[in-house]
């Protein structure tokens, strides 16, 4: 049970950390553009 939990708060990161970092990539050429 808390195999499944731990797994699938990793799962969870793994998706996320790439769209956070590729968000505040954006976000910070966006702010060089201006």
């Amino acid at each position: 049970m808390i195999n499944a939990v731990v797994t699938k708060s990793n799962k969870l990161k793994f998706i996320f950390y790439p769209t956070f970092v590729t968000f505040n990539f954006i976000k910070a050429h966006n702010f060089d553009a201006r």
